[in-house]
């Protein structure tokens, strides 16, 4: 499979939607979109956020939960040109307000909340030391605690998001992701749309899925590693993105249960945590075919369990925020011995190395030093961080891990 460079994430949606008009893409325990209707919920909430003043270019902060109404956000900013500063839900106000100042947001758009934290409350609260924030929406149901919706805005002219969309190109930087901050302040990722559209191509053909594929959507829609193996893949694929309720052992079990659900990528702590229930073998998870195990270390026995106690071909892979979350994977047909132990091999139209973390020379095979990645994957630098961004990504275009 080839690198497309004529397609940005907006393109891929309306793309997918001309492929698979009547196929789910969304589905909740209260309702369904189809692929042809998310493309035109999309384009209604692009001429809502264009009405608003909202052009290609601005930082538009997200805070929101893992719901329709984000993913319908996360294509709608992306169809304009607009850069999506994705935040993450569990951050004190106070770390809140230091990343929207770091970010230079414009606009922010807040669902309801997250463990009894209700959004709009610590956003309107953060404005007056925000003073490049011209306006807060909200996207969410329930109370807005007075910010405007974003529902009620009007509706900009059809020609104005033509012209929006033909102007995005995908060498655009299409979101802003914040890194962890385990080792220093967190640093803000930029991702262009070719590199985001790509990795969930390519994690589609890792995973084989199809359009009758159902991914289960378990991790939070700001991080990296779900962007890329649920969002964008299941899109690339034409497959249906199941949303929890919350993220729950329970709730996430008779979700696999109910709707079948064929593709289950998670960290290692959320797989370990459901197959410990005392009540797991009551649930019945027959249907999950494949999926990722990510984002944290594990054993290999620990691997093996998983892999049995799912029933599942589980797909090992290394990814960074940095490197748009994939680097390597594992395939379908590599035996689990393999699987458990290693990483896998690097992505299609990935170049790799490994270097002394010392003096930066290439080492032999067999040596250990620090992966070093190229290509497509390869993000555009922290923003406003030129110093460290040239500490990562050397003349000659090497991420070093």
């Amino acid at each position: 499979m080839e690198l497309r460079d004529d397609l940005t994430i907006g393109g891929m949606l309306r793309e997918t939607a001309q492929r698979f008009p009547q196929r789910p893409a969304i589905k909740t325990r209260t309702m369904v979109l189809t692929y042809k209707q998310l493309d035109e919920v999309s384009d209604i909430v692009a001429r809502r956020l264009i009405s608003i003043g909202i052009k290609k270019g601005q930082h538009v902060g997200t805070l929101c939960e893992a719901n329709p109404a984000h993913i319908v956000i996360y294509y709608a900013l992306a169809r304009i040109g607009a850069v999506n500063v994705m935040f993450n839900t569990s951050l004190s106000a106070g770390e809140l307000k230091e990343l929207a100042v770091r970010s230079d947001i414009s606009f922010m758009l807040v669902g309801e909340g997250y463990k009894g934290v209700r959004f709009p409350d610590v956003v309107r609260d953060m404005l007056g030391d925000c003073p490049k924030i011209k306006n807060v929406m909200f996207i969410g149901w329930g109370d807005p605690c007075g910010l405007e919706l974003l529902k009620d805005q009007p509706m900009a002219d059809e020609g104005l998001l033509f012209e929006a969309e033909r102007s995005v190109l995908p060498s655009d930087t299409a979101q802003i992701l914040f890194t962890s901050g385990t080792t220093s302040r967190p640093k803000m990722v930029m991702g262009s749309h070719y590199s985001r559209v790509n990795c969930g191509r390519f994690q589609a053909k890792d995973l084989q899925a199809t359009e009758e594929d159902v991914f289960l959507g378990a991790l939070p829609t700001f991080h990296c590693f779900s962007i890329s193996v649920n969002v964008m893949a299941s899109c690339a694929a034409g497959s249906c993105l199941f949303l929890p309720d919350s993220r729950k052992t329970s709730v996430l079990l008779s979700a696999i249960r109910d709707y079948r659900i064929t593709i289950f990528s998670s960290v290692p702590t959320l797989f370990f945590a459901m197959m410990h229930r005392s009540d797991f073998k009551n649930w019945d998870v027959s249907s999950i075919r494949t999926g990722f195990i990510g984002g944290s270390g594990y054993s290999p026995t620990s691997f093996v369990l998983v892999e049995k106690a799912f029933g599942m071909t589980l797909l090992a892979s290394l990814g960074q925020t940095e490197a748009t979350g994939g680097i390597t994977t594992c395939d379908l047909s590599d035996p689990v011995e393999l699987r458990a132990s290693t990483v896998g091999h690097l992505m299609d139209h990935v170049e790799g190395k490994i270097v002394d973390i010392d003096d930066g020379h290439d080492l032999p095979l067999g040596k250990n030093g620090e992966i070093c990645v190229r290509g497509y994957v390869v993000m555009q630098g922290y923003y406003n961080m030129p110093e460290d961004t040239a500490k990562v990504i050397d003349k000659d275009g090497w991420l070093h891990t």
